[in-house]
């Protein structure tokens, strides 16, 4: 019985190192353009959205790289928001970045420095390097 408990937490345990070498294949893909390396990766998109309906942060940000991106679905950047948003409300410092990026460039939303910066700055706040170095970048330009 233990044997099969400890086999079903590795389990989990690798499903979740895989999600998140995932989504972070799909953040450099959103910032950095390296298709390539996420295609390798990608699961497909009804796996990814039933673990974001899940309530599942990394899933939620996966789902809005792939419809960021048009992924396995039609591009749509405010469903991609949408799921950003709600992968940032639970402290999910990937899709504070995320919408860091779409505020930053203006993809799919009118462009506000101002407003990217305060996502950075969460982001930073939750640990992610990225956040704090567009955070000290935008803050330097005055924003």
């Amino acid at each position: 019985m233990e044997s099969h408990l400890n086999k079903q937490r590795e389990i989990k345990t690798m499903q979740a190192l895989k999600n998140i070498v995932i989504n972070a294949a799909m953040i450099l893909v959103m910032l950095f353009g390296f298709m390539p390396a996420a295609l390798a990766l990608e699961p497909s998109f009804e796996q990814v959205k039933a673990l974001a309906e899940q309530d599942n942060p990394l899933g939620q940000t996966l789902l809005g790289s792939y419809y960021q991106n048009g992924l396995g679905v039609r591009q749509d950047h405010s469903k991609a928001l949408e799921w950003f948003k709600k992968a940032a409300a639970q402290n999910s410092d990937d899709a504070q970045v995320n919408i860091g990026a779409i505020y930053d460039i203006g993809l799919g939303v009118r462009q506000n420095k101002a407003t990217a910066k305060e996502w950075f700055g969460k982001a930073c706040d939750n640990g992610n390097q990225i956040g704090c170095n567009k955070y000290k970048q935008l803050n330097e330009q005055g924003y």
